[in-house]
């Protein structure tokens, strides 16, 4: 077996905020999918590039296309990073979430209890746009909602071997912000569970229109 052991979890903590309305950029599939897609991307890069070990913002471009953005959390603390996005850009972005991945070590109804028992733990979960609260998407960790395949490249995150792997269950806190005006504008997210466990994560996002 291989999968994201609990220690490792907090490196992919984040949410999602997601405000009311179909998704413009990928209008025909459901959140589930957009969710899958996230981590997808979040683990396809090398951790000398990856998104998720990012102090400065500079790698928030990589893998973006069309008018969704995928941004990331930390692996814990607080960090401070400053992305360009184009004007009428969508963002998604966790608050906290995990994955599991069965095999010789862990059963599948193990991988769950242990995602259930990481999405309880966390009892603070906020995110706000200027100051603005926004509005939360839950995940629960439900069996054979989040089953989706993703491969790891060479010198990848969380220590995995290169490879495809498979998920079998996801759970977390999320959102999809649509962003104002171009200009200059604060998006923080944070979370933080009863073992103390603070993921902190604010993007100073500078929207322009492109030609």
């Amino acid at each position: 077996m291989l999968r994201i052991p609990a220690a490792a979890w907090p490196v992919l903590a984040g949410a999602l905020l997601l405000t009311s309305g179909a998704d413009v950029a990928r209008a025909s599939e459901p959140p589930t999918a957009l969710l899958n897609e996230w981590w997808q991307w979040s683990l396809s890069f090398p951790a000398s590039v990856s998104p998720l070990l990012d102090n400065t913002g500079q790698r928030c471009t990589l893998g973006q296309r069309g008018p969704l953005w995928f941004l990331a959390g930390n692996t814990g603390g607080r960090t401070v990073r400053d992305c360009a996005l184009p004007a009428r850009a969508r963002v998604l972005i966790p608050l906290h979430n995990a994955i599991c991945v069965p095999g010789a070590d862990d059963t599948e109804q193990q991988c769950l209890d242990r995602v259930v028992a990481d999405w309880l733990s966390f009892t603070v979960a906020e995110a706000t746009l200027d100051g603005v609260p926004q509005e939360l998407i839950e995940q629960p960790p439900v069996p054979g909602e989040s089953v989706f395949t993703f491969a790891i490249p060479r010198n990848g995150v969380l220590g995995f071997r290169p490879g495809l792997y498979r998920a079998t269950i996801a759970a977390g806190r999320w959102a999809i912000v649509d962003l104002p005006e171009p200009g200059v504008h604060r998006l923080r997210v944070r979370a933080r569970n009863t073992a103390g466990v603070v993921h902190d994560v604010t993007y100073r996002l500078v929207v322009a229109e492109v030609n």
